[in-house]
């Protein structure tokens, strides 16, 4: 599991807009929502990872197209805000840093 969250998390880093749009097209939102729950740190800032690189390309691609974060808007209508700021809580610094650099960056005033 580690090793696929490694692989995505480099894949959507690299991605150019188009490539990213087609992982986002196999639901590669749902697998980083999946693991969010997850009980390893690791695994969560890993996924944490993944899901910064995909929302700063989505970020870019509302910029490029006077649009809103549409890999935002879906992590939303996932509960995405929800976990986020239950990973506040969470015990692991790292994971409460990424969760709150997320957080800080994509959701206006830096609250959810």
């Amino acid at each position: 599991m580690k090793e696929a969250l490694q692989i995505f998390s480099n894949a959507i880093k690299r991605a150019s807009p188009t490539q990213t749009t087609a992982l986002d097209e196999c639901n590669l939102l749902d697998y980083f929502y999946q693991y969010l729950g997850h009980d390893d740190p690791e695994n969560i800032k890993l996924t944490l990872d993944g899901l910064t690189n995909m929302l700063n390309m989505g970020a870019y691609l509302a910029l490029e197209n006077k649009t809103d974060n549409l890999f935002l808007a879906k992590f939303d209508d996932k509960g995405g805000a929800k976990l986020l700021e239950d990973l506040q809580l969470h015990e692991s610094r790292g994971v409460y840093q990424k969760a709150l650099h997320i957080i800080e960056t994509h959701y206006e005033s830096g609250e959810i």
